[in-house]
């Protein structure tokens, strides 16, 4: 095949099976058959659109990225929703709408790159692996940057390998890598992990140098849309070098062996996420490579395995596993997955045994669109809770001015309670102030008489059971409403336990329902000196103390020397 068909929607080969066959045949053939599995994507991801009852955290900051200046996320995910909510649509909406045509146009890349390597049975294969896969499904029909970031990346690698394969076109050569440098400059503003994409971008772009002794003005042209990167971290900061700092162990061995155990996971773990039937067709694919592929797949196992690797390092360093960071490789994955399923389904049929090939491929169907149905289902329910309790506050005390909850993010306490906030249209504060700094000593600062405080449950169920102890003791609260949510975390998600958060630890308890709750309470009034000092003659202490005898007829706390009165009237 000559080089300057590399796209493969635009190849110009007729199919000699057929009488008659043309060229044009063969481009018409492809492209409606990729137009409608896009479609097909739409529709079907469009109708769970509003199925999700919640949002998580990073895709609330990541939808109010020109409001809420936390340093975190790079615009153009916010921006797109926000152009998207123009339409008079809810912002979470919009925001998943963006993720619903992301998801569903990364489909042409997959289907170009398969046909180009494989012909266009295989292309079909990858084409419906990618519809029905669960890790796609998942996070699709979320208001995240994650289906924005596979898009743009897949099209830049495809433009890419385009590009380099383009030796007889100065022209064209140019302009696909013109294409690879502004998606890939979209990557970066999408995730900060796009930026490593300018890792590949070097690569067709000394080839282009080399083969034309001439710089491709296009790109560099395209590449000017790079400089939105720099001026958006100087005005709105960049706050992940300090997550890197704040991941590592107090020796270097230990904090090696961490960065071991989540590369290693990443990888032992990958076929369940990338569904065991489509890894299974991957590595029959991966093997048979060099005798099924109509063209060299150097640049292509290249391209991908450096991306790969970048993602696996940096993830890992990062301290997080969350398997959406492994997501930007599936497309690699599906291409040799259709690969590998057209050669199986041609060595079946050469064998006589086309039975075997239809079994097997409705079983391992069956199983994937399953575990995609599954997923969804069984995980829609993320932060239902807390998006109820918002709702309610914001319907049944449209006037209240002190609201505070536990909800945090991470260690960024200025940020508030992003989602309490978001859903309830005003500010929800942190109660972290209003709380006995340690046991044994009274809050810095009370509540005013009158404040609502909402506790959830998400990341740890214990703590919620402290806070209530400590504000039942210095505290008279009346309990107002509560929510609940369940979902059984197939994909990794928020769970019960904080521990098996954002730890290879969770996939052992992806079938364990995980239960949370969200309740409010007013707090009526403080409890007066009197009070408390009752609580001490009953031996009740602060919470986490034990009163003990000072010696003389009174009561201290933990041998700590601080008398009730004391304790109580402590100020900052």
């Amino acid at each position: 095949m000559p080089a300057s068909t590399a796209v493969s929607l635009t190849t110009t080969e007729p199919n000699p099976d057929i009488p008659g066959h043309t060229a044009h045949d063969s481009v018409r053939t492809a492209s409606l058959t990729v137009l409608a599995f896009v479609v097909a994507n739409l529709v079907a991801r469009g109708l769970f659109v509003g199925l999700n009852t919640g949002e998580y955290t990073d895709g609330i900051l990541q939808l109010s990225v020109f409001t809420i200046p936390a340093g975190l996320y790079p615009p153009l995910y916010g921006a797109l929703a926000w152009w998207v909510s123009q339409l008079g649509i809810d912002l979470v909406i919009a925001g998943r709408v963006v993720s619903i045509i992301a998801a569903s146009l990364t489909v042409i890349p997959v289907y170009a790159m398969t046909r180009r390597a494989f012909g266009e049975s295989a292309a079909r294969f990858s084409a419906v692996f990618f519809t029905i896969s669960p890790i796609v499904w998942r996070w699709s029909l979320r208001a995240m940057t994650d289906s924005l970031f596979l898009c743009a990346g897949t099209f830049a690698i495809h433009f890419m390998m385009c590009s380099g394969e383009n030796r007889d076109s100065r022209k064209r050569a140019d302009r696909f890598l013109a294409l690879a440098s502004l998606l890939t400059a979209a990557s970066a503003l999408t995730r900060y992990q796009g930026a490593f994409l300018g890792l590949l971008l070097v690569i067709p772009l000394f080839q282009f140098v080399r083969n034309y002794r001439s710089l491709p003005w296009r790109s560099v042209l395209a590449s000017m849309a790079w400089v939105a990167l720099p001026l958006w971290i100087k005005t709105n900061g960049f706050v992940h070098t300090s997550q890197f700092e704040s991941r590592t162990a107090g020796q270097w061995l230990a904090t090696l062996l961490a960065y071991w155990n989540l590369a290693e996971s990443f990888v032992l773990i990958s076929p369940y996420y990338f569904a065991y039937p489509i890894f299974a067709c991957f590595l029959i694919g991966l093997f048979r490579v060099r005798s099924t592929a109509r063209v060299c797949m150097k640049p292509f196992l290249a391209y991908w395995g450096i991306w790969a690797l970048v993602l696996l390092v940096l993830q890992s360093l990062f301290g997080s596993f969350q398997y959406r960071y492994m997501m930007p490789l599936l497309p690699a994955v599906l291409v040799l997955a259709g690969g590998g399923a057209a050669w199986f389904e041609a060595d079946c049929l050469a064998r006589g045994r086309r039975w075997m090939f239809s079994a097997l491929f409705a079983v391992g169907l069956l199983y994937t669109l399953l575990m995609a149905v599954l997923v969804v289902v069984k995980q829609h329910e993320a932060f239902g809770d807390q998006r109820r309790a918002a709702l309610f506050v914001r319907e049944q005390f449209p006037g209240a001015r002190n609201v505070y909850s536990n909800e945090r993010y991470g260690e960024f306490l200025q940020l508030g309670c992003v989602k309490l906030s978001y859903w309830r249209g005003a500010r929800v504060e942190p109660l972290w102030d209003f709380l006995p700094p340690k046991p044994g000593l009274a809050p810095r600062a009370y509540f005013p008489n009158g404040s609502l405080v909402i506790l959830g449950t998400a990341y740890g169920e214990e703590h919620v059971d402290s806070i209530l102890s400590e504000l039942n003791y210095f505290y008279h609260i009346r309990h107002v409403a509560a929510f609940s949510s369940m979902l059984y975390p197939l994909h990794d998600d928020i769970m019960m336990n904080g521990m098996f958060s954002q730890n290879p630890m969770g996939w052992v308890m992806r079938y364990a329902a995980q239960l949370f709750s969200t309740t409010i309470y007013v707090v009526d009034s403080r409890r007066t000196d009197e009070e408390i000092q009752a609580l001490i003659n009953r031996q009740l202490g602060p919470p986490g103390t034990k009163p003990v005898s000072d010696g003389r007829g009174g009561l201290m706390v933990d041998g700590s020397g601080l008398t009730t009165a004391t304790a109580t009237r402590a100020r900052p």
